[in-house]
């Protein structure tokens, strides 16, 4: 075998990148990252199509491009999550005593991580083209899959970097997951530039995702314009740092507020707001079950087992608990509403018991998702869950009217859990039915504390007592 530098190093890049490729595909990194783009195109574009379809949009061919830039940034935090996790662990530490150079590891790293950039290119341009989008050019169409790779590569190597510097799981997902959200979702990615207000279209117009997205579109259809060179420049320099949850509620009404007010009639602000609402109040019923599911991991649940006192304070405290923070959150993010347009129509009160609703229905929700922590099936059935709510949140009347949906989805939309307390809530502020929807709303929440209080309290008792494994 030669000793050869050159043959050496790649060698070792070899063996590294190999390494982290078939680690990503044991724990289904790959298939989540081939998946998800499917996932998200189908979310956004079935209940979109018609209201760009009206506007005189092809949405297949005009959407894709972000859902390949979201998969990049995808790849970006699974590339923060396995450095950190290597760093941690010591992995880093161990391969810093080795003949390696340090830009080797990077750069298998990095190859690794454009593999998985590569997976959700495929599975992106896999489900656009279901739905009718074309390359109109062979050779625009490699230029295309250079440029989205270039983009992720520029954020692959800042991830990297941020799950070095921490060396703690998962926290680069959760500094970069509101980032691309809200630049994502303020970019030309979901409508043109036009559809945004006058101050902010500048920034639309000009920030790294936008400037990604139109390259692509422009590229898929086989033109080669400057905003090929606009989205190069961004791909070497990309800033952008976003604060405040509450934000997302602005991103919503400022991207889709404008479409989906011409298409429906009435000012969306009276879906999003009830709709947010929502969502951030089962959110946080998804991580009270993954801090119940760390609890029995590590332990702390059976050594609050053998404690006196009461063995369903836990549980209880934290459905208690989390009822407090969702009322809370409704009044904040109501407010927000307000000084963006929105107004009570039917009065105070009926405004504050528009803020108990998320409450009501996430009574019913956490305790499912609590008696989900609990059984044998735990994390996974966790994942789940906020895979549900995820869907969920797409696919209700707060997002579009139930009649802008496919036909067969329509009687699902209208009838799930999100829709029914979206519309009380509506109604309660706004306009509309309000007894049926609570009524239903309060149905659900019901079904759920009976069926999964019940599933719970079994698998509480059976699964607290036993011994954590250390």
């Amino acid at each position: 075998m030669t000793n050869d530098p050159t043959a050496v190093r790649l060698r070792q890049w070899s063996a590294l990148s190999g390494r982290a490729v078939r680690g990503a595909a044991r724990e289904r990194d790959l298939a989540f990252g081939f998946l998800a783009p499917m996932l998200f195109f189908a979310c956004f574009y079935l209940p979109l199509r018609y209201s760009m379809r009206v506007v005189g949009y092809d949405y297949a061919q005009y959407f894709l491009p972000v859902i390949v830039v979201q998969g990049m940034f995808f790849t970006a935090m699974s590339a923060a999550d396995r450095a950190a996790r290597d760093a941690a662990s010591g992995v880093r530490t161990r391969l810093s005593t080795l003949p390696i150079e340090p830009w080797v590891v990077l750069a298998a790293r990095m190859w690794a991580d454009l593999i998985r950039g590569s997976v959700a290119i495929a599975g992106a341009v896999l489900v656009g083209t279901v739905f009718g989008f074309r390359f109109h050019n062979g050779l625009a169409a490699l230029v295309f899959v250079a440029v989205a790779l270039l983009f992720g590569a520029a954020l692959v190597l800042g991830a990297d970097a941020l799950g070095n510097a921490t060396a703690i799981p998962k926290i680069g997902a959760q500094v970069l997951v509101l980032p691309q959200l809200l630049l994502i979702m303020a970019s030309t990615g979901f409508v043109p530039t036009e559809w945004f207000p006058g101050w902010l279209q500048p920034f639309v117009r000009n920030q790294p995702v936008s400037a990604q997205a139109d390259a692509l579109r422009d590229l898929g259809v086989g033109r080669y314009t400057p905003a090929l060179w606009h989205a190069m420049v961004w791909s070497v320099a990309l800033t952008g740092v976003f604060a405040a949850v509450s934000a997302l509620l602005l991103m919503y009404q400022v991207v889709f507020g404008k479409l989906f007010t011409v298409t429906s009639g009435h000012d969306s602000i009276y879906r999003f707001v009830p709709l947010v609402m929502v969502m951030g109040a089962l959110l946080g019923a998804i991580a009270t079950g993954g801090s119940l599911l760390r609890e029995r991991e590590t332990g702390l649940l059976w050594r609050w087992w053998v404690l006196p006192g009461n063995r369903a304070a836990v549980p209880v405290g934290g459905l208690l608990a989390e009822c407090v923070r969702a009322l809370l959150t409704a009044v904040l993010l109501l407010a927000i509403g307000v000084a963006l347009g929105l107004r009570f129509h039917r009065g105070w009160f009926a405004a504050t018991a528009a803020i108990c609703v998320p409450v009501l229905l996430l009574i019913g929700l956490a305790t499912m998702v609590i008696g989900l922590a609990v059984t044998h099936l735990g994390r996974s059935a966790v994942e789940l869950s906020g895979l549900l709510i995820l869907l969920g949140g797409f696919f209700n009347t707060g997002f579009v009217p139930a009649e802008h949906y496919p036909g067969p989805l329509q009687f699902i939309v209208r009838v799930q859990p999100m829709s029914t307390a979206v519309d009380a809530m509506r109604g309660l502020i706004y306009s509309g039915p309000v007894l049926t929807p609570l009524l239903a709303t309060a149905a659900w929440s019901l079904g759920f504390a009976v069926i999964f209080g019940t599933i719970a309290a079994g698998s509480y008792r059976t699964a607290v007592p036993e011994i954590p494994v250390r």
